[in-house]
């Protein structure tokens, strides 16, 4: 039942791109535009001292944010829509459960962002001409470990949709501050470190453009820090979610 609904959830998810493929190719080519105008509007006005080690961190720092936006949004906006087009209580009918059903959205939506932060990723380093020696699978490890995270925070906006229904400003603002989160420093280990995402972005920016490696503890702090804003998220949604519930607004817009 469970392989069913996975399987069901991630068929949806990349038939929902290819259905609405005009959407989804604007998508890209507006966070690649968004990048040119950063990287012009930077490169004009520093001149020939944004290069080397200076573009590759901001390369692989926008990178990681569009993970963070992609994995916000994956979860926060499409809990907001379900909400909005009345079909969040057909979902929690659903025998294998609400939570469930949410999470196998979150990994197809994640796999799917993997395909389009890495286009992304080569379309950057092919207009700057600065391309990156990229570990794949150290790269895309890390992310994974760190992105629940992202997702706890998806989860805690996600209930207040449940609630307040229309919070489309705060949705928007949230991505901004997910930049903080993706340029703090982490490493060696210091508050800034217990930030979401934080220490796996960090991590990110220090192997791919200086080459450092890190101990095998740090990777289970990186894990254990995004699991635990995960639950903390989750824990959240549930609180609002019972709130929902016992106001009868599951069904409301």
């Amino acid at each position: 039942m469970y392989w069913v609904a996975f399987k069901g959830e991630l068929t949806r998810t990349f038939i929902k791109a290819k259905r609405y493929g005009f959407d989804t190719l604007s998508r890209l080519l507006m966070t690649y535009f968004v990048f040119i105008a950063i990287f012009y509007g930077l490169k004009f006005m520093t001149g020939p001292t944004l290069n080397g080690g200076k573009l590759d961190e901001l390369i692989i720092g926008y990178i990681l944010w569009t993970f963070a936006v992609s994995a916000y949004f994956e979860n926060s906006y499409d809990l907001a829509e379900e909400s909005t087009i009345g079909t969040l209580e057909q979902l929690h009918l659903a025998p294998i459960g609400f939570h469930t059903i949410v999470l196998f959205r979150m990994i197809s939506g994640y796999l799917l962002s993997i395909i389009y932060n890495i286009s992304v990723l080569y379309l950057t380093m092919l207009t700057t001409g600065r391309w990156l020696d990229l570990p794949i699978f150290n790269f895309l490890l890390i992310v994974t470990l760190a992105i629940p995270s992202i997702y706890g925070i998806g989860y805690i906006f996600g209930g207040l949709a449940l609630v307040y229904k229309k919070i489309e400003s705060s949705l928007m603002l949230i991505q901004f501050i997910l930049i903080l989160f993706v340029s703090l420093p982490a490493w060696p280990l210091q508050k800034t470190s217990f930030l979401p995402f934080t220490a796996g972005a960090h991590s990110i920016n220090r192997m791919v453009v200086y080459g450092e490696s890190f101990p095998v503890w740090w990777y289970f702090f990186i894990l254990g820090i995004s699991l635990f804003y995960f639950f903390l998220g989750l824990g959240i949604f549930k609180l609002f979610e019972t709130k929902a519930r016992r106001l009868n607004l599951l069904g409301q817009y």
